[in-house]
């Protein structure tokens, strides 16, 4: 990236704090930094794996959904949701096999890209960048864990419940409520497609939550839980 550039050092700044930069210091960071590409997709737009595979990206603005489909039925499940600080397509890092996933913007988004081979020889040059890396891929894969568990074991209204809080600050705002993060604005259909449930189940459970308390029922566009403690006793007591 061009150092002339006038978001050159907002965007560095932001890569610094980001989980897979973490630690490293500026005599380091700003060469690496330099290798990255600036770009743009607009909401809405869809990638897939096959078409970015050369190329690793590090979200600086707006959120991706990871989306699989199955072929043999068609049929849609949400992997991820990524946000600032999120890279994607890191999978491939590792493994030349394509998955069958799509990358889609859910906002405006700003993406750093790189080259995989200059990320492959980071990781042999770099431990401190190679410990970030493993660690960050890492917790991608609990996630994934977690997600497969709760498909197998839980039903529909515990997966929606464990989905809300993983994304759901654990400190109150000013008003008393606790935020939701990433997931905070997305339709029934979008979140049915992250628990493995469909439209009408989500919405049927969004509206149990409304009405006993566990979500402010202000608005249905927007996801902000009023009574953390209830959701969890759904989450993690429930047979």
């Amino acid at each position: 990236m061009n150092n002339d550039a006038s978001y050159y050092l907002s965007y560095k700044n932001k890569l610094n704090q980001s989980v897979l930069f973490s630690g490293l210091p500026d005599e380091l960071l700003s060469p690496l930094f330099e290798h990255f590409q600036c770009s743009t997709w607009d909401a809405g737009m869809m990638v897939d794996s096959y078409l970015s595979e050369e190329k690793l990206h590090w979200i600086a603005e707006g959120r991706v959904k990871i989306e699989y489909t199955d072929k043999a039925t068609g049929k849609n499940l949400t992997l991820f949701i990524l946000g600032k600080g999120d890279i994607f397509d890191i999978f491939s890092l590792f493994n030349k096999k394509l998955n069958d996933t799509v990358s889609i913007a859910l906002d405006d988004l700003v993406l750093l890209s790189v080259d995989k081979k200059t990320v492959k020889n980071w990781i042999h040059l770099y431990p401190q960048f190679n410990d970030n890396l493993l660690a960050y891929l890492v917790e991608k894969m609990r996630t994934l864990e977690d997600f497969a568990g709760s498909l197998a074991t839980a039903d529909s209204l515990t997966r929606l419940a464990r989905l809300i809080i993983n994304h759901t600050s654990p400190d109150c705002s000013e008003s008393g409520f606790h935020t939701v993060k990433l997931i905070h604005n997305l339709t029934d259909d979008a979140l049915a497609k992250m628990i493995g449930a469909s439209r009408q189940v989500v919405n049927k459970h969004l509206q149990t939550f409304r009405q006993t308390g566990i979500l402010s029922s202000c608005s249905h566009k927007e996801l902000t839980v009023l009574d953390l403690n209830k959701l969890k006793l759904i989450a993690y007591t429930r047979a």
